[in-house]
């Protein structure tokens, strides 16, 4: 691919609407062979899923607010949650 098409296809890429371009993130991950996935602990994913949907609201909080809450206050939270401590 020509760095003209490489450009192309990043403008174009950039200028799909966020949840086109959030699928296509992980599309490229997940395309990757030895990608960041591939190193995470067994279960992450499915923890990171059961998560989605809170991190999702917080950050839409956040980008309508600019209101968050302290990283240790939703570490804490959770840990409790999910890990059970």
């Amino acid at each position: 691919m020509s760095t003209d098409q490489y450009e192309e296809l990043v403008n174009r890429a950039v200028a799909l609407p966020e949840a086109q371009r959030t699928d296509l993130i992980d599309r490229l991950v997940d395309s990757l062979p030895a990608g960041p996935s591939a190193e995470l602990p067994p279960g992450f994913r499915e923890k990171f899923e059961q998560m989605r949907p809170e991190l999702e609201r917080r950050f839409q909080n956040w980008k309508e607010n600019g209101q968050g809450v302290p990283a240790e206050k939703v570490f804490e939270r959770m840990r409790a949650k999910y890990d059970g401590t």
